[in-house]
């Protein structure tokens, strides 16, 4: 009938469905498969990571409107204060413009990290900046010296309330497509230096670099260098491009180094090694870990090739 001496069927299950093991005895469990827990492991992981960065997204969504809502209404309120009641808020002025950046930097799940040496007390200077996006500005306001203004592009002036509070704290504005123009405002930034001792932080590039490479500088900083004859110090930011990725609006939480290195002195500088000085300070910043994109100037306040 086919069956067997044993009286089992051939191909059927052992009876009680229990499973063979090893030894063949019935009722002996196999041992777990190491390429299994390692996949549902792994698959875990994936899984974790990808829930992590979906955290993230929604976190950089909501911060951007939230540090809008903030750096406008602390602007507007900051704005009026200067306007209604100058006398007080002259002497906070520094402190009130650091407060802005570094509170619009925690909104942004942004950690400024400060690296070398950093600007002494007093003692006016020129502060040298590379300039890769708006993240710029959160640093450039939490570092804000004491005595100090900025050169900034008159653009900012179309910006309701900032552009406004930005003339009313007397920082200096100068139009890229002017020389005329633009020559008054190193002036200007001249002028400060000397008569009230101000710090002046001024992007030698002219623009925004955006991927964060080091564009060709302008000559306009270096001739304000030769007119006030005051040091000269580099300040680096390293992880702007990382944390605002070129072509979008989203800030990625996490570090943004800066890195001052130490200040040049100028008193030796002359005319016609101005080429000389320039390239020492661009040296310094593609030192500092920049690497640089080479391209033609527009105006005549590039440094020629």
């Amino acid at each position: 009938m086919g069956m067997s001496g044993h009286g089992v069927r051939r191909g059927n299950k052992p009876e009680g469905n229990r499973i063979l093991g090893r030894t063949g005895r019935p009722g002996t469990p196999l041992p777990p498969d190491p390429g299994t827990d390692r996949n549902a492991s792994g698959s875990r992981i994936r899984l974790a990571a990808r829930f992590a960065c979906l955290l993230a997204l929604i976190r950089s969504l909501l911060a951007l409107p939230a540090a809008l809502v903030f750096a406008f209404a602390y602007a507007s309120c900051a704005l009026a204060w200067a306007l209604l009641l100058p006398r007080t808020f002259e002497p906070r002025k520094e402190r009130v413009i650091r407060a802005w950046g570094r509170w619009l930097m925690k909104i942004l799940g942004l950690r400024l990290e400060i690296q070398g040496e950093t600007l002494p007390e007093g003692g006016a200077r020129i502060l040298m900046v590379n300039h890769v996006n708006l993240l710029d500005l959160l640093v450039f306001t939490a570092i804000w010296p004491d005595r100090g203004t900025v050169v900034y592009k008159k653009e900012f002036h179309r910006i309701p309330v900032i552009g406004r509070a930005m003339r009313v704290l007397e920082m200096i504005p100068i139009d890229r497509s002017d020389r005329a123009a633009g020559m008054a405002s190193l002036a200007e930034a001249a002028a400060r230096i000397r008569d009230r001792g101000q710090t002046v932080l001024i992007a030698p590039e002219g623009t925004r670099s955006r991927d964060g490479r080091l564009l060709p500088f302008k000559k306009g900083p270096f001739h304000l260098a030769l007119a006030t004859r005051v040091p000269v110090q580099v300040a680096v930011m390293l992880d702007n491009a990382e944390r605002m990725r070129p072509g979008t609006w989203l800030v990625r939480p996490g570090p943004l180094r800066l890195r001052y290195l130490p200040p040049i002195p100028t008193e030796e500088w002359r005319e016609e090694t101005l080429a000389q000085h320039i390239a020492e300070v661009r040296a310094r910043f593609l030192a500092a870990g920049l690497v640089e994109r080479r391209e033609s100037g527009q105006d005549g306040w590039t440094l020629p090739r």
